[in-house]
């Protein structure tokens, strides 16, 4: 869409290419401004319901979300890429005159192949690997959520990744504990044991620690102790996240849920601030991700083999339950024989103790007659 001033065919005003244009697929060349699609005020033919693209700078946008709109924000951010993209084009610091990029039109006046590669490429590799771009915007991803610098993702941060990544407390219920300063110990043991089962059923890579809590007052007496009881550690019980295993869950979820990845990540790199290339230090020059770049469906046979896998995942835990109920059906009969054996016992003395009570009664009546 070439980047001329296109009128509001609602209020009229005219919509320069620095704005948001709402274009409806429905309606022939029919084209409203932020305001007038935001507060619906539509005229002619055209609904609410009607589809529609959002355009800036002459360009289609790839919104975060089904049915959303572009914020000030987003708007800002956008006007932002497309400057820093001009100025790249126009630097006359790097391979000569023409700039950057080069010329974006050759010579026979078509538009350069720089220009017409897109930015990011396929996500995966004809090898179902993640493609180096991608693994370059995982791995800032990756150093943004790891508030201790020591490349591993501890639950917390984990949990505020997936947040951040628009999942809810009920779809990924460890981020209710994990990001609560107050949770009890009890809370963050039961959320690390569900955090590793999550971890292996992908599988990621991850390692095991100890969870260490705050060290007790020093008041430490025999009051305090009994009032406050140490805190129970769980010595090998939180999972930890590497930086392997935060790309398999790119990878994973890439092969198995591609149209929710799209989503997903677009939105959060809406909302994150924008982030720099590891390997070369400067900024990604976009921040949206065409769906093209994504696999168009499912791997049928990553969903076979995940199938197979969470199979044998729950005949394993129907095993061990049933290994645990026999055990405990075994500890039961134990319980009842040594009652039944410790009631054999006490009605052996209590017998005894009546035998000797009636001797004792019948000396003293003897003795008592003899009187």
């Amino acid at each position: 869409m070439p980047q001329n001033t296109i009128t509001c065919s609602c209020c009229r005003t005219e919509i320069p290419p620095t704005r948001a244009l709402v274009r409806c697929v429905t309606c022939p060349e029919y084209n409203s401004c932020a305001d007038c699609h935001v507060t619906q005020s539509f005229s002619g033919e055209h609904i609410a319901d009607h589809s529609y693209e959002v355009h800036m700078h002459g360009h289609k946008l790839v919104l975060p979300e089904k049915d959303s709109f572009p914020s000030a924000k987003q708007e800002e951010r956008c006007l932002e890429t497309s400057t820093q993209t001009i100025a790249a084009c126009n630097s006359q610091s790097l391979f000569g005159s023409e700039g950057y990029l080069g010329a974006s039109l050759t010579p026979a006046r078509v538009v350069s192949p720089v220009f017409e590669r897109p930015y990011w490429g396929a996500f995966l590799t004809p090898e179902k690997d993640v493609s180096p771009i991608f693994k370059r915007l995982i791995a800032a991803l990756f150093i943004h959520f790891d508030s201790n610098s020591t490349m591993q993702l501890n639950p917390r941060d984990y949990c505020k990744f997936m947040l951040a990544f628009g999942f809810t407390a009920p779809e990924f219920p460890a981020i209710a504990v994990a990001t609560n300063e107050s949770a009890l110990p009890t809370e963050l043991h039961e959320c690390d044991a569900w955090l590793a089962k999550v971890y292996n059923s992908f599988p990621l890579d991850y390692r095991m620690a100890t969870r260490e809590f705050p060290m007790d007052p020093a008041d430490t007496g025999r009051y305090y102790t009994t009032m406050h009881p140490p805190t129970p550690v769980v010595p090998n019980g939180m999972p930890i996240l590497s930086r392997l295993g935060f790309e398999e869950f790119f990878l994973f979820t890439a092969l198995r849920k591609p149209d929710d990845l799209f989503q997903r990540l677009n939105h959060l790199l809406w909302e994150l601030p924008r982030l720099s290339d590891p390997e070369t230090g400067s900024e990604f020059l976009e921040q949206q991700v065409p769906r093209e770049c994504f696999p168009a469906g499912p791997d049928p046979m990553v969903e076979e083999e995940r199938a197979r896998a969470m199979a044998e995942e729950q005949a394993r835990e129907q095993e061990e339950a049933l290994q645990l109920h026999m055990l405990r059906m075994q500890q039961q009969q134990i319980e009842q024989m040594q009652m039944q054996q410790q009631q054999y016992e006490h009605e052996q003395r209590m017998a005894i103790l009546q035998a000797n009570h009636a001797g004792m009664m019948q000396a003293l009546s003897n003795g008592k007659n003899y009187i």
